[in-house]
């Protein structure tokens, strides 16, 4: 990725506010429903039920690491506005990454939507900021796990911060 184009990420995460939710509200919908377009365009036939998570950042910059048993498959894309979607590259990790395998741990993760307005956030938060983010980790069922929409810098964080912070910054820096 260019520089310019790293700096227009940074840009509109740091500028960008977040959403807030009761439940599931109608720009959390949109998230999920175009992660899922994203996937299905570019990951879905070579995936073969496989594990993934899906990182994104204001529903355009995707991040999909595929869990592929000896190896993990990373895919950044952009969808366009006229929703196609562009593949910005594809790298293969070796198994060995330990964040990885505590990533696909689906215990690490709870099973309902978080958002600003979910239990999880019943005190409050100590910040939040920039763009709104979506994450999910799929297992091979599809059953989703640890989904939520929040910003993309969030104190406290349901995702395991080792984990968080290295999907962030492979969104950033690859």
């Amino acid at each position: 990725m260019n520089i310019l184009k790293k700096i227009l990420i940074v840009i509109i995460i740091l500028n960008c506010g977040y959403v807030y939710s009761q439940e599931m509200n109608d720009f959390e919908k949109e998230s999920r429903i175009k992660a899922d377009l994203v996937f299905e365009k570019i990951a879905e036939s070579q995936s073969e039920n496989l594990p993934y998570l899906l990182f994104s950042s204001a529903n355009w910059n995707y991040l999909i690491i595929i869990d592929r048993k000896t190896h993990y498959t990373q895919i950044k894309a952009i969808l366009k506005p006229n929703q196609s979607v562009e593949i910005e590259s594809i790298i293969s990790i070796k198994k060995s990454t330990e964040i990885l395998q505590d990533a696909f741990d689906k215990s690490l993760y709870q099973k309902d939507f978080i958002g600003f307005e979910s239990d999880f956030f019943k005190n409050g938060y100590e910040l939040a900021s920039g763009a709104t983010t979506y994450f999910v980790m799929k297992d091979n069922n599809r059953t989703r796990f640890g989904e939520s929409s929040l910003s993309f810098i969030v104190k406290p964080n349901p995702i395991k911060a080792e984990i968080y912070n290295y999907l962030r910054n492979k969104m950033l820096n690859e």
